[in-house]
């Protein structure tokens, strides 16, 4: 089972629920997968097989918000903002949506987990949603 390539589906098919936009929800799960906190335009565009173009416009939320900073051709990902959980708590039905991803990623990572495959990162992933989105 690829858990990598499942939790990136899993968040670019809410994302595409949510804001029509199923890129953010690669950008976003790329950033909270990787180990590096900063990576070029080109290189991120290439890892998400989007051109440069795409991930321009799919990064707008990301600088406004301060999730993502913008130096020259470099994006650092500075996570979210503890704001996030009351914008969140506004929109009960976004909300929603994101605790069902949640649920669906904690099963995918039980189910990697009971065939011996190291989970550690993915249950990190998880608990960072939990509480960026104020869930349970």
């Amino acid at each position: 089972m690829d858990v990598r390539k499942a939790f990136m589906d899993e968040f670019a098919e809410l994302s595409k629920r949510i804001q029509n936009n199923s890129v953010q929800g690669k950008i976003q799960m790329f950033f909270r997968l990787e180990e590096e906190e900063e990576i070029s335009k080109t290189d991120l565009a290439e890892a998400l097989g989007i051109s440069e173009g795409t991930l321009l416009n799919s990064m707008e939320n990301f600088l406004l918000y301060g999730i993502v900073e913008e130096h020259g051709d470099i994006y650092e990902y500075r996570g979210y903002p503890p704001e996030f959980k009351d914008l969140v708590a506004m929109l009960p039905e976004r909300k929603n949506k994101l605790q069902a991803s949640v649920n669906t990623l904690t099963k995918i990572v039980d189910e990697a987990e009971s065939t011996g495959e190291s989970v550690e990162e993915y249950r990190r992933v998880i608990a960072d949603i939990k509480r960026d989105f104020g869930l349970e």
